[in-house]
């Protein structure tokens, strides 16, 4: 359904449309994560905070030499980020890692253990990209040739993750007018962007409540293995709405 409603917007643009185009500093964060197969292939993405323009690479295995590589691929073509948000898998949190973000100076976050929820930008290309490849498995087709179709698609914002990162429309095999490829930056990006979150979290938020802050001692009840509760007390509280629990003699970080 995605694609399908997504290639219907970009034709309308492509024939239609005098696209506005954008360039701004890019890669504010990247999410980076792996998307497993039925077919036990495996991809890793990375997406751009600030465009939503998003990379995917077929990887060989998982192991952490295997992902640096490919971040410092496509870090030297899009420039180095200042943040760097991943899954908490013990490919990415290990020494290894550390080293390569201390070295490339970048600063490396994870999203809390059993809590997707947490790296939400890097959930939501999950499910584009798992449904691209559904889509492209089914219909035998291209992967690279409809992922430069999602770069070129307007999103929410109003404008595609291309134009937003590289203040033009890249050619793709929709016929378009020339004057639709050439740069033009686009103005106030940044309040396209903070408006629609603020839309997405109203929404989020209807049917929430806020609980209140826990303090350092506070006894709580987290799940240690699987479904199985344990007691524990709370030991630091960190920035992300996240915290430290001791439980027995081992510590473990969970979201409130």
């Amino acid at each position: 359904m995605y694609e399908i409603s997504a290639v219907s917007e970009k034709t309308r643009n492509g024939y239609a449309s005098n696209s506005k185009l954008s360039f701004s500093i890019y890669f504010n964060g990247c999410v980076f994560c792996r998307i497993s197969r039925e077919t036990k292939q495996n991809f890793s993405h990375r997406r751009s905070h600030y465009s939503d323009y998003f990379e995917l690479d077929l990887l060989q295995d998982l192991s952490s030499k295997t992902l640096i590589n490919i971040c410092k691929k496509n870090f030297s073509r899009h420039g180095i980020p200042e943040i760097v948000c991943t899954v908490n898998g013990t490919n990415f949190v290990n020494k290894a890692f550390q080293d390569f973000s201390r070295k490339w100076f970048f600063k490396h976050t994870t999203s809390a253990p059993n809590h997707q929820q947490g790296n939400g930008k890097a959930e939501a290309t999950v499910k584009i990209a798992k449904n691209l490849i559904k889509k492209v498995e089914e219909e035998n087709g291209d992967i690279w040739l409809a992922l430069l179709h999602v770069r070129n698609t307007p999103n929410k914002v109003g404008f595609s993750p291309t134009e937003r990162l590289f203040s033009r429309n890249t050619r793709t095999t929709i016929r378009t007018i020339k004057i639709n490829l050439l740069p033009k930056p686009i103005a106030d990006v940044t309040k396209h962007i903070e408006n629609q979150r603020r839309l997405s979290k109203g929404y989020y938020d209807r049917n929430t409540r806020k609980y209140p802050d826990l303090k350092i001692g506070q006894p709580v009840s987290v799940q240690v293995d699987g479904k199985i509760w344990s007691t524990g007390n709370i030991k630091e509280k960190l920035p992300d709405n996240s915290y430290i629990v001791k439980v027995d003699e081992n510590c473990y970080r969970r979201r409130k």
